[in-house]
Protein backbone atom coordinates (compact mmCIF):
# COMPACT_ATOMS: atom_id res chain seq x y z
CA UNK A 1 0.00 0.00 0.00
CA UNK A 2 2.82 2.40 0.83
CA UNK A 3 4.51 1.76 -2.48
CA UNK A 4 1.19 2.08 -4.27
CA UNK A 5 0.61 5.50 -2.72
CA UNK A 6 4.09 6.64 -3.78
CA UNK A 7 3.40 5.51 -7.35
CA UNK A 8 0.02 7.31 -7.33
CA UNK A 9 1.53 10.50 -5.89
CA UNK A 10 4.30 10.47 -8.49
CA UNK A 11 1.81 9.94 -11.32
CA UNK A 12 -0.46 12.74 -10.05
CA UNK A 13 2.50 15.08 -9.66
CA UNK A 14 3.55 14.31 -13.24
CA UNK A 15 0.10 15.11 -14.63
CA UNK A 16 -0.18 18.38 -12.71
CA UNK A 17 3.37 19.45 -13.49
CA UNK A 18 2.83 18.79 -17.20
CA UNK A 19 -0.37 20.84 -17.07
CA UNK A 20 1.41 23.69 -15.28
CA UNK A 21 4.32 23.48 -17.71
CA UNK A 22 2.04 23.65 -20.75
CA UNK A 23 0.16 26.63 -19.33
CA UNK A 24 3.42 28.37 -18.43
CA UNK A 25 4.91 27.91 -21.91
CA UNK A 26 1.67 29.09 -23.50
CA UNK A 27 1.51 32.10 -21.17
CA UNK A 28 5.10 33.09 -22.00
CA UNK A 29 4.28 32.94 -25.71
CA UNK A 30 1.09 34.90 -25.14
CA UNK A 31 2.99 37.69 -23.37
CA UNK A 32 5.35 37.93 -26.33
CA UNK A 33 2.53 38.49 -28.84
CA UNK A 34 2.32 41.92 -30.42
CA UNK A 35 -1.18 43.45 -30.22
CA UNK A 36 -0.58 45.24 -33.51
CA UNK A 37 -0.17 48.69 -31.96
CA UNK A 38 2.17 50.37 -29.48
CA UNK A 39 0.64 50.04 -26.00
CA UNK A 40 3.40 51.79 -24.05
CA UNK A 41 2.54 55.29 -22.80
CA UNK A 42 -0.99 55.00 -24.20
CA UNK A 43 -4.04 56.01 -22.15
CA UNK A 44 -7.74 55.52 -22.83
CA UNK A 45 -10.32 57.94 -21.43
CA UNK A 46 -13.86 56.61 -21.98
CA UNK A 47 -16.94 58.80 -21.64
CA UNK A 48 -20.66 58.44 -22.22
CA UNK A 49 -22.54 61.65 -22.95
CA UNK A 50 -26.12 61.80 -21.59
CA UNK A 51 -28.77 62.19 -24.27
CA UNK A 52 -30.54 64.95 -22.30
CA UNK A 53 -27.63 67.38 -22.75
CA UNK A 54 -26.00 65.96 -25.88
CA UNK A 55 -28.89 64.87 -28.03
CA UNK A 56 -27.46 65.76 -31.44
CA UNK A 57 -24.35 64.63 -33.27
CA UNK A 58 -23.25 68.27 -33.56
CA UNK A 59 -23.32 68.73 -29.77
CA UNK A 60 -21.38 65.52 -29.23
CA UNK A 61 -18.82 66.45 -31.87
CA UNK A 62 -18.33 69.89 -30.33
CA UNK A 63 -17.75 68.40 -26.87
CA UNK A 64 -15.31 65.71 -27.96
CA UNK A 65 -13.33 68.00 -30.25
CA UNK A 66 -12.98 70.63 -27.54
CA UNK A 67 -11.92 67.97 -25.05
CA UNK A 68 -9.38 66.60 -27.51
CA UNK A 69 -7.84 70.05 -27.94
CA UNK A 70 -7.69 70.68 -24.19
CA UNK A 71 -6.09 67.31 -23.40
CA UNK A 72 -3.61 67.76 -26.25
CA UNK A 73 -2.42 70.97 -24.57
CA UNK A 74 -1.48 69.26 -21.31
CA UNK A 75 2.25 69.00 -20.51
CA UNK A 76 3.52 65.52 -21.29
CA UNK A 77 0.82 64.75 -23.86
CA UNK A 78 2.28 63.95 -27.27
CA UNK A 79 -0.80 63.15 -29.40
CA UNK A 80 -4.54 62.68 -28.93
CA UNK A 81 -7.12 60.86 -31.07
CA UNK A 82 -10.80 59.96 -30.84
CA UNK A 83 -12.33 56.54 -31.41
CA UNK A 84 -15.32 54.45 -30.53
CA UNK A 85 -13.05 52.39 -28.30
CA UNK A 86 -9.59 51.02 -27.67
CA UNK A 87 -8.73 47.40 -28.44
CA UNK A 88 -9.11 44.79 -27.18
CA UNK A 89 -12.48 45.63 -25.63
CA UNK A 90 -13.36 48.81 -27.45
CA UNK A 91 -14.54 47.51 -30.83
CA UNK A 92 -18.07 46.72 -31.83
CA UNK A 93 -18.54 43.27 -33.36
CA UNK A 94 -20.63 41.91 -36.22
CA UNK A 95 -21.21 38.18 -35.71
CA UNK A 96 -21.20 35.88 -38.74
CA UNK A 97 -22.03 38.50 -41.39
CA UNK A 98 -22.40 37.86 -45.07
CA UNK A 99 -19.88 40.08 -46.79
CA UNK A 100 -20.34 41.05 -50.40
CA UNK A 101 -17.62 42.69 -52.44
CA UNK A 102 -19.01 44.43 -55.50
CA UNK A 103 -18.75 42.24 -58.56
CA UNK A 104 -18.10 39.10 -56.53
CA UNK A 105 -20.29 36.42 -55.03
CA UNK A 106 -21.31 37.02 -51.39
CA UNK A 107 -18.85 35.56 -48.91
CA UNK A 108 -20.49 33.90 -45.94
CA UNK A 109 -18.19 34.01 -42.95
CA UNK A 110 -18.04 30.99 -40.67
CA UNK A 111 -20.17 30.58 -37.51
CA UNK A 112 -17.17 31.27 -35.28
CA UNK A 113 -15.86 34.25 -37.23
CA UNK A 114 -16.31 37.77 -35.97
CA UNK A 115 -15.96 41.12 -37.64
CA UNK A 116 -14.84 43.85 -35.23
CA UNK A 117 -15.18 47.42 -36.41
CA UNK A 118 -14.37 50.80 -34.92
CA UNK A 119 -15.32 54.39 -35.64
CA UNK A 120 -12.19 56.52 -35.51
CA UNK A 121 -10.89 60.04 -35.87
CA UNK A 122 -8.37 61.09 -38.47
CA UNK A 123 -5.39 60.79 -36.10
CA UNK A 124 -6.23 57.30 -34.81
CA UNK A 125 -3.67 55.28 -36.78
CA UNK A 126 -0.86 57.73 -36.08
CA UNK A 127 -1.52 57.86 -32.33
CA UNK A 128 -1.97 54.09 -32.08
CA UNK A 129 1.07 53.51 -34.34
CA UNK A 130 -0.89 51.14 -36.56
CA UNK A 131 0.71 51.05 -40.02
CA UNK A 132 -1.35 52.19 -43.00
CA UNK A 133 -0.24 49.69 -45.63
CA UNK A 134 -2.06 51.05 -48.68
CA UNK A 135 -4.37 53.89 -49.62
CA UNK A 136 -5.17 56.93 -47.53
CA UNK A 137 -6.34 57.82 -44.07
CA UNK A 138 -9.70 59.40 -43.33
CA UNK A 139 -9.66 63.15 -43.99
CA UNK A 140 -11.88 66.18 -44.54
CA UNK A 141 -13.57 64.68 -47.61
CA UNK A 142 -15.18 61.96 -45.44
CA UNK A 143 -18.20 63.93 -44.30
CA UNK A 144 -21.87 63.08 -43.72
CA UNK A 145 -23.68 62.73 -47.04
CA UNK A 146 -20.53 61.75 -48.96
CA UNK A 147 -20.11 58.13 -50.15
CA UNK A 148 -19.31 55.96 -47.14
CA UNK A 149 -15.59 55.32 -46.75
CA UNK A 150 -14.06 52.31 -45.05
CA UNK A 151 -10.54 51.21 -44.11
CA UNK A 152 -10.05 47.45 -43.84
CA UNK A 153 -7.30 45.50 -42.16
CA UNK A 154 -4.80 43.51 -44.22
CA UNK A 155 -6.41 40.16 -43.43
CA UNK A 156 -9.83 41.37 -44.55
CA UNK A 157 -8.41 42.80 -47.77
CA UNK A 158 -6.86 39.44 -48.65
CA UNK A 159 -10.02 37.51 -47.70
CA UNK A 160 -12.26 39.51 -50.04
CA UNK A 161 -9.94 40.55 -52.86
CA UNK A 162 -6.98 38.20 -52.65
CA UNK A 163 -3.84 39.67 -54.21
CA UNK A 164 -5.84 42.34 -56.09
CA UNK A 165 -5.71 45.96 -54.97
CA UNK A 166 -8.80 46.67 -52.79
CA UNK A 167 -8.46 50.46 -52.96
CA UNK A 168 -11.54 51.90 -54.63
CA UNK A 169 -13.48 48.64 -54.34
CA UNK A 170 -16.90 48.62 -52.69
CA UNK A 171 -18.27 46.28 -50.02
CA UNK A 172 -21.34 45.80 -47.86
CA UNK A 173 -22.48 43.33 -45.20
CA UNK A 174 -26.17 43.24 -45.92
CA UNK A 175 -28.32 43.74 -49.04
CA UNK A 176 -30.09 46.52 -47.12
CA UNK A 177 -26.83 48.32 -46.33
CA UNK A 178 -25.35 50.98 -48.65
CA UNK A 179 -22.08 50.22 -50.40
CA UNK A 180 -18.89 51.38 -48.68
CA UNK A 181 -15.76 52.31 -50.62
CA UNK A 182 -12.39 51.02 -49.44
CA UNK A 183 -9.97 53.93 -49.15
CA UNK A 184 -7.16 52.27 -47.16
CA UNK A 185 -5.67 49.07 -45.80
CA UNK A 186 -4.32 49.06 -42.22
CA UNK A 187 -2.17 46.59 -40.31
CA UNK A 188 -3.80 43.74 -38.39
CA UNK A 189 -4.67 44.31 -34.72
CA UNK A 190 -5.67 41.71 -32.13
CA UNK A 191 -9.03 43.38 -31.66
CA UNK A 192 -10.37 40.77 -29.21
CA UNK A 193 -7.27 40.27 -27.07
CA UNK A 194 -3.83 38.71 -27.27
CA UNK A 195 -5.16 35.18 -26.88
CA UNK A 196 -7.42 35.44 -29.94
CA UNK A 197 -5.93 33.15 -32.60
CA UNK A 198 -8.86 33.37 -35.04
CA UNK A 199 -7.33 36.24 -36.98
CA UNK A 200 -10.30 38.59 -37.10
CA UNK A 201 -11.23 40.56 -40.16
CA UNK A 202 -11.66 44.18 -39.09
CA UNK A 203 -12.68 47.48 -40.59
CA UNK A 204 -12.84 51.14 -39.60
CA UNK A 205 -15.26 53.94 -40.37
CA UNK A 206 -14.81 57.68 -40.04
CA UNK A 207 -16.20 59.15 -36.83
CA UNK A 208 -16.80 62.42 -38.67
CA UNK A 209 -18.78 60.70 -41.41
CA UNK A 210 -20.78 58.30 -39.23
CA UNK A 211 -21.55 60.88 -36.58
CA UNK A 212 -20.12 61.22 -33.08
CA UNK A 213 -21.75 58.68 -30.78
CA UNK A 214 -22.57 59.24 -27.13
CA UNK A 215 -19.96 56.72 -26.04
CA UNK A 216 -16.44 57.45 -27.21
CA UNK A 217 -12.83 57.09 -26.13
CA UNK A 218 -10.15 59.75 -26.06
CA UNK A 219 -6.84 58.01 -26.82
CA UNK A 220 -3.85 59.83 -25.37
CA UNK A 221 -0.20 59.14 -26.07
CA UNK A 222 2.07 60.58 -23.40
CA UNK A 223 5.79 61.12 -23.15
CA UNK A 224 5.99 59.18 -19.87
CA UNK A 225 3.89 57.39 -17.28
CA UNK A 226 0.17 58.09 -17.54
CA UNK A 227 -0.63 58.10 -13.81
CA UNK A 228 0.94 61.51 -13.30
CA UNK A 229 -1.60 62.98 -15.74
CA UNK A 230 -4.73 61.31 -14.37
CA UNK A 231 -5.86 64.26 -12.30
CA UNK A 232 -5.15 66.79 -15.05
CA UNK A 233 -7.16 64.74 -17.58
CA UNK A 234 -10.09 64.47 -15.18
CA UNK A 235 -9.92 68.20 -14.55
CA UNK A 236 -10.17 68.96 -18.26
CA UNK A 237 -13.28 66.77 -18.55
CA UNK A 238 -14.97 68.46 -15.61
CA UNK A 239 -13.95 71.90 -16.85
CA UNK A 240 -16.18 71.26 -19.86
CA UNK A 241 -18.96 69.47 -17.96
CA UNK A 242 -18.74 69.18 -14.17
CA UNK A 243 -21.62 66.69 -14.05
CA UNK A 244 -20.16 64.25 -16.55
CA UNK A 245 -18.99 60.94 -15.02
CA UNK A 246 -15.85 59.28 -16.35
CA UNK A 247 -16.53 55.71 -17.41
CA UNK A 248 -12.88 54.68 -17.23
CA UNK A 249 -9.40 56.10 -17.34
CA UNK A 250 -6.67 53.50 -17.67
CA UNK A 251 -3.53 52.67 -19.59
CA UNK A 252 -3.51 50.36 -22.57
CA UNK A 253 -1.02 48.15 -20.72
CA UNK A 254 -3.51 47.67 -17.90
CA UNK A 255 -6.30 46.85 -20.34
CA UNK A 256 -4.09 44.25 -21.99
CA UNK A 257 -3.18 42.76 -18.61
CA UNK A 258 -6.86 42.40 -17.82
CA UNK A 259 -7.33 40.22 -20.90
CA UNK A 260 -4.70 37.87 -19.44
CA UNK A 261 -6.46 37.55 -16.08
CA UNK A 262 -8.08 34.18 -16.86
CA UNK A 263 -4.95 32.45 -18.24
CA UNK A 264 -2.91 33.93 -15.36
CA UNK A 265 -5.40 32.56 -12.81
CA UNK A 266 -5.43 29.11 -14.43
CA UNK A 267 -1.63 29.07 -14.47
CA UNK A 268 -1.43 30.04 -10.81
CA UNK A 269 -4.01 27.45 -9.78
CA UNK A 270 -2.38 24.64 -11.73
CA UNK A 271 1.09 25.60 -10.51
CA UNK A 272 -0.10 25.60 -6.89
CA UNK A 273 -1.63 22.14 -7.17
CA UNK A 274 1.43 20.85 -9.01
CA UNK A 275 3.74 22.19 -6.30
CA UNK A 276 1.74 20.52 -3.55
CA UNK A 277 1.62 17.23 -5.48
CA UNK A 278 5.37 17.36 -6.10
CA UNK A 279 6.06 17.98 -2.42
CA UNK A 280 3.78 15.10 -1.38
CA UNK A 281 5.41 12.76 -3.88
CA UNK A 282 8.90 13.65 -2.64
CA UNK A 283 7.91 13.32 1.04
CA UNK A 284 6.08 10.06 0.35
CA UNK A 285 9.01 8.52 -1.49
CA UNK A 286 11.45 9.68 1.18
CA UNK A 287 9.23 8.29 3.93
CA UNK A 288 8.81 4.91 2.27
CA UNK A 289 12.52 4.57 1.61
CA UNK A 290 13.39 5.63 5.16
CA UNK A 291 10.95 3.07 6.53
CA UNK A 292 12.36 0.40 4.21
CA UNK A 293 15.88 1.16 5.43
CA UNK A 294 14.73 0.82 9.03
CA UNK A 295 13.07 -2.51 8.27
CA UNK A 296 16.17 -3.81 6.49
CA UNK A 297 18.70 -2.62 9.07
CA UNK A 298 19.78 -6.16 9.94
CA UNK A 299 20.07 -7.20 6.30
CA UNK A 300 22.16 -4.14 5.51
CA UNK A 301 24.34 -4.82 8.56
CA UNK A 302 24.98 -8.37 7.40
CA UNK A 303 25.84 -7.16 3.90
CA UNK A 304 28.31 -4.65 5.31
CA UNK A 305 29.79 -7.27 7.70
CA UNK A 306 30.35 -9.58 4.75
CA UNK A 307 32.23 -6.87 2.86
CA UNK A 308 29.49 -5.00 1.02
CA UNK A 309 30.82 -1.69 -0.31
CA UNK A 310 29.20 1.65 0.49
CA UNK A 311 28.33 2.18 -3.19
CA UNK A 312 26.63 -1.21 -3.36
CA UNK A 313 24.43 -0.42 -0.34
CA UNK A 314 23.54 3.00 -1.74
CA UNK A 315 22.73 1.48 -5.11
CA UNK A 316 20.61 -1.26 -3.54
CA UNK A 317 18.36 1.18 -1.72
CA UNK A 318 18.32 3.80 -4.48
CA UNK A 319 17.31 1.29 -7.15
CA UNK A 320 14.30 0.27 -5.09
CA UNK A 321 13.13 3.87 -4.83
CA UNK A 322 13.82 4.71 -8.44
CA UNK A 323 11.81 1.68 -9.50
CA UNK A 324 8.77 3.22 -7.74
CA UNK A 325 9.51 6.58 -9.37
CA UNK A 326 9.80 4.93 -12.78
CA UNK A 327 6.47 3.15 -12.41
CA UNK A 328 4.87 6.41 -11.29
CA UNK A 329 6.30 8.20 -14.33
CA UNK A 330 4.97 5.55 -16.71
CA UNK A 331 1.51 5.79 -15.15
CA UNK A 332 1.72 9.59 -15.13
CA UNK A 333 2.72 9.80 -18.79
CA UNK A 334 -0.21 7.62 -19.77
CA UNK A 335 -2.61 9.73 -17.70
CA UNK A 336 -1.18 13.01 -19.01
CA UNK A 337 -1.52 11.90 -22.63
CA UNK A 338 -5.23 11.42 -22.02
CA UNK A 339 -5.94 14.40 -19.75
CA UNK A 340 -3.91 17.29 -21.16
CA UNK A 341 -6.19 17.48 -24.21
CA UNK A 342 -8.76 19.09 -21.89
CA UNK A 343 -6.34 22.02 -21.55
CA UNK A 344 -6.40 22.69 -25.30
CA UNK A 345 -8.73 25.69 -24.98
CA UNK A 346 -6.39 27.33 -22.44
CA UNK A 347 -3.16 26.77 -24.37
CA UNK A 348 -1.73 29.35 -26.75
CA UNK A 349 0.25 28.15 -29.75
CA UNK A 350 1.41 24.98 -28.02
CA UNK A 351 0.31 21.36 -28.33
CA UNK A 352 -1.13 19.58 -25.26
CA UNK A 353 1.27 16.74 -26.15
CA UNK A 354 4.34 19.00 -26.29
CA UNK A 355 7.32 16.61 -26.02
CA UNK A 356 9.64 19.21 -24.48
CA UNK A 357 7.31 19.78 -21.54
CA UNK A 358 6.86 16.05 -20.98
CA UNK A 359 10.63 15.47 -21.08
CA UNK A 360 11.48 18.32 -18.70
CA UNK A 361 8.84 17.27 -16.16
CA UNK A 362 9.95 13.62 -16.33
CA UNK A 363 13.57 14.66 -15.76
CA UNK A 364 12.57 16.90 -12.85
CA UNK A 365 10.59 14.15 -11.14
CA UNK A 366 13.39 11.64 -11.73
CA UNK A 367 15.91 14.01 -10.10
CA UNK A 368 13.66 14.65 -7.10
CA UNK A 369 12.97 10.92 -6.81
CA UNK A 370 16.69 10.17 -6.90
CA UNK A 371 17.36 12.75 -4.17
CA UNK A 372 14.53 11.39 -2.00
CA UNK A 373 16.08 7.91 -2.34
CA UNK A 374 19.70 8.97 -1.91
CA UNK A 375 19.31 10.46 1.57
CA UNK A 376 17.98 7.23 3.20
CA UNK A 377 20.47 5.23 1.11
CA UNK A 378 23.40 7.23 2.50
CA UNK A 379 22.11 6.66 6.00
CA UNK A 380 21.82 2.94 5.30
CA UNK A 381 25.42 2.78 4.08
CA UNK A 382 26.59 4.07 7.47
CA UNK A 383 24.89 1.36 9.51
CA UNK A 384 27.27 -0.16 12.09
CA UNK A 385 27.09 -3.94 11.44
CA UNK A 386 27.63 -4.76 15.14
CA UNK A 387 24.71 -2.56 16.19
CA UNK A 388 22.55 -4.04 13.42
CA UNK A 389 23.37 -7.64 14.39
CA UNK A 390 22.74 -7.00 18.10
CA UNK A 391 19.16 -5.99 17.29
CA UNK A 392 18.40 -9.65 16.45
Amino acid sequence: WQQGFVVAQTALAFVLLVGAGLLLRGFVRLNAVSPGFEIKNLTALSLSLPAQRYGSAVQRQDFYERLRERVAGLPGVVEVALAGGLPPSGSSVIISPEGEAEGKSPLKLGPTEFLPYNTIGDDYFRVMKIPLIRGRNFDAQDVPGAPSSIIVNDRMAFRFWGSADPIGQRIRFSPRQPWMTVVGVAGDVRARGLSDESGDLEFYQSMRQQGYFAYATVIIRTAGEQRSLDQEIRSEVHALDSRLPIVSLSSAEMLMRQTLAVPRFCLGLMTGFAGVALMLAAIGLYGVMSYAVTQRTQEIGVRIALGGATGDIVGLVTRSGLALTGIGLVVGIGAALGLTRFLQAMLFEISPLDPTTFAVVAALLAMIGALACYLPARRASRVDPMVALRTE
